[in-house]
């Protein structure tokens, strides 16, 4: 038997040129020119240089609306809380750090309001370096959205912290959230506290 000739494949075909390089049956570019224009197209698209972030963002003008909106809505909830009246979560007064909480249950809105000595007060020093008196009077005045405000008067105490709690009459709706105005000699904060 003879030995099998090594430079042609089975078949009897070789893929090898005479100059012995491969030669290859493929082209691309004569594929392209028989082909459909869609097919030319996606080949055209075929490893382009893909458009960046914000080109990509505004490619269409449904999605240049979309990210114009939400940018629009995250700088609303930025701004809006500068434009409310008063203070959310509480503030400084004479001194102290006062936070309020309100809660509703059975027709009555309970407050709490707590008093701490401001960090680096230097013990109930107020804005003007004066310390407020132990034995001034906090003056409170805590309305319900849309209703009358009712009056209380509290001792202001040492220079430790404390707990202050009122109640308001309420009604047998729950409100959103109730004004407290407190007043410390001239001085005065408002609060808008969230109703729980």
């Amino acid at each position: 038997m003879s030995e099998p000739d090594k430079e042609s494949p089975p078949g009897g075909v070789s893929p090898q040129g005479e100059s012995g390089s491969v030669g290859l049956r493929y082209s691309r570019a004569r594929r392209l020119e028989r082909a459909d224009p869609e097919v030319r197209w996606l080949a055209s698209r075929y490893g382009a240089k893909k458009p960046g972030f914000l080109k990509a963002l505004f490619a269409t003008r449904s999605s240049g609306l979309l990210f114009v909106t939400i940018l629009a809505l995250a700088l609303a909830f930025i701004v809006m809380p500068l434009f409310e009246g008063g203070s959310r979560g509480g503030g400084s007064l004479g001194g102290a750090r006062f936070t309020a909480d309100a809660l509703y249950f059975e027709g009555r809105i309970l407050v709490v309001l707590k008093r701490a000595a401001a960090a680096g007060s230097g013990g109930g020093a107020g804005p003007e370096g004066r310390a407020a008196a132990p034995d001034a009077m906090l003056r409170v005045l805590a309305r319900v959205e849309g209703g009358a405000g009712k009056a209380f008067e509290f001792p202001l105490g040492g220079e430790g912290g404390a707990e202050y709690r009122l109640a308001l009459e309420a009604g047998e709706a729950k409100p959103k959230s109730v004004l407290v105005a407190l007043g410390l000699g001239e001085r005065t904060l408002e609060l808008r506290v969230p109703v729980k």
